[in-house]
């Protein structure tokens, strides 16, 4: 488990019913900080250690989607987020704590609580946060012939594999293990000229 997976295991109704995770920004005038009712019962034995736990929550929890120094936002943040995890009163067990204790109580102010797992992945990153519209559209007009466009981008994930069978992947049907780079590779240069010609003679186009 990674120190970003430990920092944002969490689930506040507060953040997830405003429906969007990068847009969420609470008010304290209305309502607690969602990050200091899930911290209410960290002990990390330093009153400093603490408020730096709550700041490293707060920034990574408003910027899921980003990296680490992106989402801390400053070069000082990111090390004094460094100073925190190599702190020797800093543990996995500390910092998970809370949130059992924050989990624990939610769980008994409802009548039903189920607790499903399963090995499921989920991918909410639409892949044009990385390629282009010409790129994704072309490949998926390439690998679903005769089916239309989807509404919006399909995910990253989506994305790499459809690439991979460009290149020779086998995409067979609960197919588990990943792409390999070989395939990604040859993938990406068959892209390079299907992005071409979408943006030459595709919809909207002058050749089209």
């Amino acid at each position: 488990m990674t120190w970003r997976s430990i920092y944002t295991a969490r689930c506040t109704p507060q953040v997830f019913s405003l429906g969007g995770f990068s847009s969420f920004r609470y008010h304290a005038f209305f309502m607690p900080p969602w990050f200091t009712e899930e911290l209410a019962t960290a002990a990390l034995d330093d009153k400093r250690l603490n408020e730096r736990f709550e700041k490293i929550l707060e920034a990574l929890g408003n910027s899921p989607h980003a990296s680490i120094p992106a989402a801390l936002g400053g070069r000082a943040e990111l090390k004094a987020a460094y100073r925190f995890c190599d702190n020797d009163k800093v543990t996995p067990q500390k910092i998970l704590q809370p949130h059992h204790h924050a989990t624990t109580k939610r769980c008994q102010q409802q009548k039903i609580v189920l607790c499903a797992q399963d090995t499921s992945e989920l991918d909410f990153i639409d892949c044009d946060l990385i390629f282009d519209s010409s790129e994704w559209q072309s490949v998926w007009c390439v690998t679903h012939r005769g089916e239309s466009l989807p509404s919006r981008p399909p995910p990253l994930s989506v994305m790499v594999r459809l690439i991979a069978r460009l290149g020779g992947y086998v995409d067979r049907p609960n197919r588990v293990d990943p792409p390999g780079v070989e395939t990604v590779w040859k993938g990406m240069q068959r892209l390079r000229d299907l992005a071409w010609g979408w943006e030459t003679f595709g919809p909207g186009t002058k050749n089209n």
